[in-house]
């Protein structure tokens, strides 16, 4: 067994170790009390080189950080979300004129926002604010208009072919 090494007081991250809990073949281990108030028995090796920092809240202050802010070089959970599908499939109708419906889209002059072209959270709180749900594709209300939030909402595949037929192109991009 490893030497005992009293950390009991010390702090290490948010850990402040209270008291020796039990040793064991590997190691010793400390109860310990996180800075949000939970209490756990944590490894000594693990708080001594780092490996455990907090009880979980710093990884989720972290998480909401990035997706509030989006900081340059922070990742914003959203790479598997549907509406980042929904994003690359408008951004894609206007941008790329090897895409099906670009003649439709980008080659009558439409276009997406700087906002949502540059950012997949502002497009996600746009969309979560305004009634988007698993389901629902994006419709532009006046079909000459580009996508930006005063002219885009959210229907229903069904409600969006019962249109007029006088449109140019489905809009759905689910």
């Amino acid at each position: 067994m490893p030497p005992y090494i009293d950390i009991t007081g010390k702090k290490f991250n948010r850990w402040t170790a209270i008291h020796r809990a039990y040793p064991n073949k590997v190691g010793t281990y400390f109860f310990c009390r996180c800075d949000c108030g939970t209490e756990s028995i944590v490894e000594t090796m693990r708080l001594r080189n780092g490996k455990s920092k907090s009880c979980g809240c710093l990884c989720l202050e972290i998480n909401a950080k990035r997706l509030k802010g989006n900081a340059q070089g922070y990742k914003h959970g959203l790479t598997s979300h549907p509406l980042r599908a929904i994003r690359k499939a408008m951004i894609d109708r206007c941008y790329n004129p090897k895409n099906l419906f670009y003649k439709n889209y980008g080659g009558r002059g439409i276009s997406v926002c700087e906002a949502w072209k540059e950012s997949l959270v502002d497009f996600y709180q746009w969309a979560v604010d305004n009634g988007w749900s698993k389901g629902l594709s994006i419709d532009r209300i006046d079909n000459n208009g580009n996508y930006e939030p005063s002219n885009c909402r959210w229907l229903t595949i069904e409600q969006n072919s019962r249109r007029p037929k006088s449109r140019l192109s489905n809009n759905t991009a689910s």
